[in-house]
């Protein structure tokens, strides 16, 4: 399985620039597969647009919101979610948040075939829910 590239054109329009997101990968895609990995990919985004500065990371995070928040999110988890800082904890904070059937799913694709968007595959080794719910303890949602 290969890193995914991405692409990011920030296009001028009326209301102060447009921004293209596109990711190339050789795996095939888990995004629709998994919200887990959905969640990854959104990360990737966020992380990529903000490397344009303060403008690209505000306009970064309002698309990350709506996304999350059309897809029926609740904002309180949608908050938490982008507040969270590092790859560990986003995994730990999305792990919790898309519930047992979507680690379900996460678990289940065969990443062998389909793309992770996480930087390890901790999610699939036995003890990692455990490690999650300790890290809970000490983090809300």
């Amino acid at each position: 399985m290969s890193a995914p590239e991405f692409r990011i054109e920030m296009v001028p329009s009326a209301g102060g620039f447009e921004v293209i997101f596109e990711h190339v990968i050789q795996s095939v895609d888990s995004e629709d597969l998994s919200t887990f990995q959905a969640l990854g990919l959104l990360y990737h985004m966020l992380d990529k647009v903000g490397q344009f500065g303060v403008g690209a990371t505000q306009h970064a995070e309002r698309a990350f919101k709506s996304i999350l928040l059309k897809e029926g999110w609740g904002e309180r988890v949608v908050n938490s979610l982008l507040l969270a800082v590092g790859w560990q904890n986003r995994m730990y904070l999305a792990w919790s948040a898309v519930g047992r059937e979507g680690r379900d799913a996460a678990r289940n694709l065969n990443y062998e075939i389909y793309q992770n968007y996480w930087p390890n595959l901790d999610f699939c080794h036995a003890g990692w829910d455990a490690e999650v719910s300790d890290w809970l303890e000490n983090h809300t949602i």
